[in-house]
C-alpha cells in the first residue's frame, strides 16, 4: 500500500509539473479585441484532472486525463476565451515534458534505473519484456486489429482499431477481485517485481542495452558531434543537427526532454544546460525573443560561409571545348530545347567553378547528363560521380558509365590519402545534389577549387523541392540564391500521356493534392490498407509492366 501510494504521488507531482511547463512555456494566450486579434499571456489557467488507474482491459496502468477550460483570466482580470493554437502544435512535447518529470522522480525518490522503449517512451529496467507484455491486453489486441504490423500502420487505423476494441468498463472487474486477477496473473512468471527492479539500478547497463535504449543510428557518422557531451540538451543537438542547420525552440525542447528523461533528469536542469551553452557559444541564438528562439552552431555557420564562398568562384581551369559540345550536341536529336539550354549553360565556357542543373523527377536529368559528360570527357576533362548515397552514386554510374562513389566514402579516402587529389581538368558531376549536407558540400566545393590549373569545375544536378537533405539542412538552395542564375528542366518527359505530365508537373511543384485528383478522376488510384500489403501490391504491378 505504501509503494503505490508513493507511485502515485509521484505520478500526480509529475503531471502538475507538466502543467507548469504548459504555463512556463506561454502555450496559451488569452484572445482580446474584435475577432481576438490580440492576445496576452493569461494570469490563471483552470484545468480539470481525472485520475484513472486501469486500462479498459483491466491491466494497472496510473493516468491522467486533464481538461484545459477554454476560458482564463486576462490582466484586466476579465475572463475571456484562449486560443489554443500554439498549445496544439506542442502537444507532444508536453508529453515529453510530463515523462521526463516522471522519470527524474522515479529514479530520484526510488532509485529505480530506466530504459528506452522507442518513440520517447521509456520503461523501467529489471521488468522482463514478457511480464509487460502480460499486461498490455490493450496493446495487443490493437496490434492484432491491424494485422500485427503496428509500426507501419497509419494513426487512422490506429485510431480505429482502438475504438473497434475498446471494451466497456462494466466488463472488468474492479477492487479486491482486479487485485487478485493481477496476481494470478504474475504468479507464472516466478518473480518479485520489486526485487528485480532493486537488481536492476544496481545493475551496470550494458553497452548493447544502451545504445538501444537511444535509438542509435546504425551509420557510422563522417563529422563529430556539433556539440561534445551525453548531457540531454548535447545529444539532442547533435543528433538534430545531423539533419538541420538551424533547430527551433519546439524541436530541441522536445528531444533534450526525451534523453533526459532516459537519464533521469528533470526539466529544470533541461532549461540550465540550453542556457549554458548559450553562454558557452557553442549554441548560436538566430532570433531573440525567446518563444521563437531558434539555433545554429559555431561550426555549421563556418561551413555555410565556406561554401558559400567556395560556390561564388568565378574562374575555373576545367573547360569544355565548344566545338566539342555543338558536336554532342548534334548528335543528340532526341533532347528538347530545354535540355539543349542546360547543357550549354554548365557548359559555357564563361560558367563558374560551381554550375546547377535543376530538375525534377522524369525531366531528363540522366540523358542531358550523359551528354555532358560525353562532351567533357571528349574535351579532354577527367569525370568523376558523387551522390549522398551508394545507390544513387551506382545508378548515375549505370546512366553516365564513369567512376561514382558516395560522398562520405569519398571524403573519407581522400583526407586518409586512399585516393589522389583530384587531378588538373576535372570535372565533379553531384547528383541528388538537393539531400547533399552543407559540410559535405562545402568539402565538394573547396577540393574542387583546389585542384591545380585554377581549380576543377563542379556541376550540381537535383531538385530543391524534392527530399531533405540527409546530413544538414538544403546546401543546394542556398548555393542557388548566390549564384542568381542557374539552368532547370521542368517539362515532364517520362510520362508521354499529357494529363499525367500535368499532375506530375503539380506533385513537382509540391499541389500533390491537384496532382492526385487527376488520377482520381481517371480511375487510376488503387486503394490498398496497410504499408507492407501496399509495397507489395506497388511491386506486382511494376513486375507485371
Amino acid at each position: 500500500a505504501n509503494q503505490r501510494a508513493q507511485l502515485e504521488a509521484i505520478h500526480a507531482a509529475a503531471v502538475t509539473e507538466a502543467l507548469e511547463f504548459l504555463r512556463d512555456e506561454e502555450l496559451v494566450e488569452v484572445r482580446l479585441g474584435a475577432g481576438g486579434y490580440r492576445r496576452e499571456n493569461p494570469t490563471d489557467l483552470m484545468v480539470a484532472r481525472f485520475n484513472h488507474y486501469t486500462t479498459r482491459a483491466g491491466d494497472p496502468n496510473c493516468h491522467t486525463h486533464c481538461v484545459l477550460l477554454n476560458v482564463a483570466a486576462s490582466l484586466d482580470s476579465k475572463h475571456r476565451t484562449l486560443e489554443p493554437e500554439r498549445l496544439f502544435s506542442w502537444q507532444v512535447v508536453i508529453g515529453s515534458a510530463f515523462r521526463t518529470a516522471l522519470a527524474e522522480r522515479l529514479t530520484r525518490e526510488l532509485g529505480v534505473s530506466l530504459r528506452g522503449a522507442g518513440q520517447g517512451q521509456f520503461e523501467i529496467r529489471g521488468i522482463p519484456e514478457e511480464v509487460i507484455a502480460a499486461f498490455s491486453k490493450r496493446s495487443a489486441a490493437i496490434e492484432v486489429a491491424i494485422g500485427g504490423d503496428r509500426g507501419s500502420a497509419s494513426g487512422a487505423q490506429k485510431e480505429i482499431a482502438a475504438l473497434a476494441t475498446r471494451g466497456a468498463k462494466a466488463d472488468v472487474p474492479t477492487g479486491t477481485a482486479l487485485e487478485a486477477r493481477w496476481r494470478d496473473e504474475l504468479v507464472p512468471f516466478e518473480i518479485d517485481p520489486w526485487a528485480a527492479v532493486r537488481q536492476a539500478a544496481n545493475t551496470p547497463v550494458r553497452a548493447a542495452e544502451y545504445e538501444h535504449d537511444r535509438d542509435a543510428e546504425q551509420d557510422i557518422m563522417f563529422d563529430p558531434p556539433e556539440i561534445v557531451g551525453e548531457t540531454p540538451v548535447a545529444r539532442a543537438a547533435s543528433k538534430l543537427f545531423r539533419h538541420q542547420n538551424v533547430l527551433d525552440r519546439k524541436s530541441l525542447i522536445e528531444q533534450a526532454l526525451d534523453e533526459a528523461a532516459l537519464q533521469g533528469i528533470g526539466i529544470a536542469a533541461v532549461r540550465a544546460e540550453l542556457a549554458d551553452l548559450e553562454a558557452q557559444g557553442q549554441l548560436l541564438r538566430l532570433v531573440a525573443d525567446d518563444r521563437d528562439a531558434c539555433w545554429t552552431t559555431p561550426g555549421i555557420a563556418s561551413a555555410e560561409a565556406t561554401l558559400l564562398r567556395a560556390a561564388d568562384r568565378p574562374v575555373t581551369g576545367a573547360r569544355f571545348r565548344p566545338e566539342i559540345v555543338s558536336a554532342a550536341l548534334a548528335a543528340s536529336p532526341m533532347l528538347s530545347q530545354e535540355q539543349r539550354d542546360a547543357v550549354s549553360h554548365v557548359t559555357s565556357p564563361d560558367a563558374a567553378g560551381v554550375t546547377v542543373l535543376e530538375a525534377g523527377a522524369g525531366t531528363g536529368k540522366t540523358t542531358t547528363a550523359k551528354v555532358i559528360v560525353e562532351a567533357a570527357q571528349k574535351s579532354g576533362l577527367t569525370v568523376i560521380g558523387l551522390a549522398p548515397s551508394w545507390t544513387a552514386a551506382d545508378e548515375l554510374k549505370a546512366s553516365t558509365g564513369i567512376e561514382t562513389f558516395a560522398i562520405a566514402k569519398w571524403r573519407y579516402d581522400l583526407e586518409h590519402g586512399r585516393i589522389p587529389a583530384l587531378a588538373a581538368d576535372t570535372v565533379v558531376l553531384c547528383d541528388e545534389a538537393g539531400m547533399i549536407g552543407t559540410r559535405d558540400l562545402a568539402f565538394v566545393f573547396s577540393t574542387v577549387a583546389a585542384a591545380p590549373n585554377g581549380g576543377g569545375r563542379t556541376i550540381l544536378l537535383g531538385d530543391r523541392r524534392q527530399l531533405a537533405s540527409v546530413a544538414g539542412a538544403s546546401a543546394l538552395r542556398s548555393v542557388v540564391d548566390v549564384l542568381g542564375r542557374h539552368a532547370t528542366l521542368a517539362e515532364v518527359r517520362r510520362q508521354q500521356v499529357p494529363w499525367q505530365r500535368a499532375a506530375s508537373t503539380l506533385m513537382a511543384r509540391g499541389d500533390v493534392e491537384a496532382g492526385l485528383r487527376a488520377y482520381a478522376r481517371h480511375d487510376r488510384i488503387e486503394l490498398v490498407s496497410g504499408a507492407a500489403t501496399s509495397q507489395a501490391r506497388a511491386i506486382a504491378l511494376w513486375s507485371e509492366a
